[in-house]
C-alpha cells in the first residue's frame, strides 16, 4: 500500500478552499436566493454547471473534483426538495468546453453552443441531469463499469 507522507502547501488549501467558495457554496447561494422567488413566481428551472470530474478526480485536480461533486450531491438534494414546487433543477456535466478558460490547451473541446442547445433540450424535456459531452457521457456511465471507470482512469489526451 501507498500512503502519501506529504503534506499539502498551504497555498494549495488556500486555494482548495477558493474552489469550494465558488463551485459548492456558490451554488449553494445562488440556489437558494434563486429558489424562493421561483417558487413565488409559480416554477421554473435551475441549472447548476458541474462537470465530468463530479464522478471520477485525479491528482492534480482532487480539490476541484471534490467541489463538483459536492455541488451535485447538493443539486440532487435541491432536486428533492424543489420538485413538488414546480422546480426543475437540471445538473449540467461537461467536459473541456472551448472557452478562454482552456484557449492554449491541445486538448479535445466542446463547442458551447452544441452544449447550449442541449442543455436546453434537457430544460424542455424536463430532465434532472444532463452528460453533454461524450467524456461526461462516459464518466457518468462509468459509475457502474466493472472496473469503475472512476478507479483507474486511462491517461489523459495532452501532457
Amino acid at each position: 500500500m501507498h500512503f502519501c507522507r506529504r503534506r499539502s502547501h498551504p497555498s494549495k488549501l488556500t486555494r482548495g478552499g477558493d474552489l469550494d467558495d465558488s463551485n459548492f457554496y456558490g451554488v449553494v447561494r445562488t440556489s437558494q436566493a434563486f429558489a424562493s422567488v421561483i417558487v413565488q413566481n409559480g416554477g421554473g428551472a435551475i441549472l447548476n454547471v458541474l462537470s465530468d470530474v463530479t464522478w471520477y478526480a485525479r491528482q492534480r485536480n482532487s480539490v476541484y473534483a471534490t467541489s463538483k461533486s459536492a455541488a451535485w450531491s447538493y443539486s440532487n438534494s435541491l432536486r428533492s426538495s424543489l420538485r413538488d414546487k414546480d422546480v426543475q433543477v437540471l445538473s449540467l456535466h461537461i467536459g473541456f468546453m472551448d472557452t478562454d478558460m482552456v484557449r492554449g490547451f491541445d486538448i479535445l473541446k466542446s463547442d458551447p453552443r452544441t452544449v447550449a442547445d442541449a442543455t436546453l433540450d434537457a430544460l424542455e424535456n424536463g430532465d434532472d441531469e444532463i452528460a453533454a459531452d461524450e467524456q461526461a457521457r462516459l464518466a457518468q456511465r462509468g459509475l457502474s463499469m466493472e472496473p469503475a471507470y472512476y478507479l483507474d482512469r486511462p491517461p489523459l489526451a495532452y501532457p
